[in-house]
């Protein structure tokens, strides 16, 4: 792994996190801290499934609070990863991105993602169709009222629920208080940005019973447009806004024992996500000009409208989700030592949406061109812990046993599906379960050394089931039953561990080495044309070791805090979507198969200083994947999907008025990341170029002294034009399109504070 020396130097920086209600006092100093900004030993963190500061958790986490989500305007997981270093969100289409953290690949249709998500310790459902949501259904509408936002990096095959082999994204809501207080913001913008934002708790009980309901709803105009669907002659705007979140949070304390109930309910509906076409075969003798000579003037057609306009689509664009869930969370204290905690979570989702992937008038890739019966999704969990602290205080420890099942639905879904002309009928259902048990401990064996150490062995069941006929009704598939379906279902199982050692000399010095093994589940491809030889794959394995580092100096109105981690995965088994020309329709077919090995380096560099009232920020990320072996049958060349490096940098600053006017800051974001694939594969649009992106801000606290506040945010400040993600398949289906990130958005958001969070 070389490393160039500017890269180490560089200065480092962190992702800010802070309650808004919380202290702005510095621990270390005493000295106030720039408004919006907390320094990253008082910013307390869950991921080792208790309450510590992130200074003192051995484990490279980036965090993302509340008020950095407002003030950056990051409203979606694909915007975690301008923040977050080692992170990257790619895909066919903007709103079913498929996240990877230090290279290790997201979604794989008929499987489940790398990298899981968690909303208050619950993982959040996934879907694993192509062409739905993908990853977490919903987890968009739910980045409102937080905590704030974990990504914690490397396989996490211990202590969550779900075992994964990128990492987790832990989303935290806010908890209810025993103080009355509450905010109601509004934002306008441009395309239209209309957003509302309010909070209210509501002590019920004096300390014992506390209520908190939050709501955000935002609706934004599109900022691609079509010229024409079927049901939308005079055009459609597409890739717009529009969604409603509901979340209510009742806490109930009485003596040792603390129960914590959430739901929520997620509302989403939009026009349809565009896909700008970029390529079409140039053989004559190629499939997609033999049945659509047209596909040359179209693509003309396209070129001269550029990417925020769209040739006329032949799919009616368009789709929604719904989901509602309920968290219990129950702790128990059983002693003065140990304490019983119970989280049962259920969830209901139901989604639709339709797809024109070749982004024209020709049917030539509809993966979804209308769905009658959407898809529906049921998951049920429960997770039992022991948490405790034994031998003196020397062990804190925790164990337990975690339930998850997703059953399976009575009806298959129903969507049309085309490619090259050829309309079919596609059904599916899936069903999921995971059971698994798990203890992890840290031991002090002196007053600055402790031992990590911690085992899990999971048990998953993942089933399958496709039925696709013709329009006549004839199967589809000619390895089908005789009603149509193909199906499969397997169990994978698999022992995960973590061992490490922790150096702390003093409280602003953290050092540890760090070793982890985790899994990902197997699954099956059960698209009609793929042959039965390669309908299953296997599961996968990381096993990773990290040297890590936290470190805070300085004093008065100074303060530097740096986190730094460098490791080496073994990657195994890895599991790769290649596409190719199925020998049963002759048409281009997506199979997942176990590709082979690779070795991943990389380093992370994160870091904020606080000068009086200025405060710096910086990270960086350098990711060297290499792949050392390649199974029988792969296709060459395969490609990383992860840029090389990337980098931030940011400033804020407090100007120095009196309190009777209020807090006025401004600030800047800079964020870049390397040229990568779109794809794993060969294709003349699958390389996407480096891009960076600037983000400015400016806030005003306590407007003449009052808890109103005024704010400004710019996103893409430069309206720089570049590709989030898209389906490259000249070479197979004859067409590539590209899906590109947001033009400049701008907005200013007026709000109110009372009761406790005027203060």
């Amino acid at each position: 792994m070389a490393i160039p020396l500017g890269a180490m130097l560089l200065e480092p920086g962190i992702a800010f996190a802070q309650d808004s209600t919380a202290p702005q006092d510095r621990a270390s100093s005493g000295q106030e801290t720039p408004a919006g900004v907390r320094p990253s030993d008082e910013i307390v963190v869950t991921a080792r499934r208790r309450e510590e500061t992130l200074q003192d958790v051995p484990i490279a986490i980036s965090v993302v609070s509340q008020e950095e989500l407002t003030r950056r305007n990051l409203e979606s997981v694909t915007d975690l990863q301008a923040s977050t270093p080692s992170l990257s969100a790619t895909g066919p289409y903007r709103n079913t991105p498929i996240i990877s953290i230090r290279g290790q690949g997201g979604f794989t249709p008929g499987g489940i993602p790398a990298v899981i998500m968690y909303m208050n310790e619950v993982p959040l459902p996934t879907s694993a169709q192509a062409g739905s949501p993908g990853g977490a259904l919903g987890a968009n509408g739910l980045f409102f009222d937080l905590e704030n936002v974990q990504v914690v990096k490397g396989p996490q095959g211990t202590l969550f629920g779900r075992n994964t082999t990128g990492g987790a994204i832990l989303i935290q809501s806010r908890r209810p208080t025993m103080d009355f207080g509450g905010h109601v913001t509004a934002t306008a913008g441009n395309y239209g940005d209309r957003e509302i934002d309010a909070a209210i708790n509501i002590p019920l009980v004096a300390d014992r019973l506390a209520l908190r309901v939050a709501t955000n709803a935002q609706k934004r105009d599109g900022f691609t447009i079509a010229q024409s669907t079927p049901s939308h002659p005079n055009g459609l705007d597409l890739d717009d806004s529009n969604h409603f979140s509901v979340r209510g949070s009742l806490l109930a304390q009485f003596g040792g024992v603390e129960n914590l109930l959430v739901a929520d309910y997620v509302k989403v509906d939009h026009n349809g996500v565009s896909s700008i076409l970029k390529s079409v075969n140039p053989s004559p003798a190629h499939p997609v000009n033999l049945f659509f000579p047209g596909m040359a003037a179209q693509l003309a057609a396209q070129d001269a409208l550029g990417i925020r306009r769209q040739v006329p689509l032949s799919a009616d664009m368009g789709g929604f989700m719904r989901r509602w869930s309920v968290t219990n969370t129950t702790s128990i204290d059983l002693s003065d030592t140990i304490t019983l905690r119970n989280i049962f979570a259920y969830s209901r989702s139901k989604y639709a949406q339709t797809i024109d992937g070749d982004g024209t008038i020709y049917p030539v890739f509809d993966p979804i061109q209308s769905q009658s019966i959407p898809y529906v999704t049921r998951q049920i969990s429960n997770e039992i812990q022991l948490q405790g602290n034994s031998f003196g205080g020397n062990l804190d420890w925790v164990a337990g046993f975690f339930y998850l099942n997703q059953p399976e639905e009575d009806n298959f879904t129903l969507h049309r599906n085309v490619t090259l002309g050829r309309p079919r009928d596609v059904g599916f259902k899936q069903f999921e379960s995971s059971r698994a048990v798990f203890a992890q401990g840290d031991f002090d064996i002196t007053n600055t050394l402790s031992l990590t150490a911690g085992a899990r062995y999971t048990w998953e069941t993942i089933g399958r089931k496709n039925r696709e006929t013709l329009l006549n009704g004839a199967c589809f598939s000619p390895f089908a039953g005789a009603d149509c379906t193909l199906a499969n279902s397997g169990d994978f199982k698999a022992p995960t561990w973590t061992i490490g050692l922790n150096f702390a000399p003093n409280r602003d010095t953290l050092l540890y080495v760090v070793s982890r093994r985790g899994f990902r589940s197997g699954g099956f491809n059960l698209a009609g044309d793929v042959p039965v030889a390669d309908q299953v794959f296997g599961k996968e394995t990381v096993t990773d070791i990290e040297l890590g580092a936290k470190l805070s100096f300085g004093s008065g109105d100074f303060r530097f805090t740096t986190n730094i981690a460098a490791y080496r995965q073994w990657y195994r088994d890895i599991q790769l979507q290649e596409t190719t020309i199925s020998p049963v329709t002759m048409g281009p077919v997506t199979v997942v198969t176990n590709a082979g090995e690779a070795q991943i380096d990389g380093i992370e560099i994160e870091g904020t200083a606080y000068i009086g009232d200025l405060t710096l920020n910086g990270q960086f990320a350098y990711t060297d994947f290499d792949y050392t072996k390649f199974s029988p049958g792969v296709i060459l060349p395969v490609y990383p999907t992860v840029p090389p490096y990337k980098f931030g940098v940011g400033a804020q600053y407090r100007l120095p008025l009196p309190s009777s006017i209020g807090d006025i800051s401004i600030s800047a974001n800079f964020d870049w990341q390397d040229k990568t694939r779109v794809v794993p594969y060969d294709d003349p649009f699958s390389l996407k170029d480096a891009y960076g992106l600037l983000t400015l801000g400016a806030s005003w606290r306590n407007v003449g002294g009052e808890p109103f506040d005024l704010s400004f945010f710019m996103t893409n400040a430069t309206n720089k034009d570049y590709v989030l993600g898209g389906l490259p398949l000249s070479n197979t289906l004859g067409v590539s399109t590209l899906t590109y990130g947001a033009p400049r958005m701008y907005g200013f958001r007026l709000g109110y504070r009372f009761g406790n969070e005027a203060r």
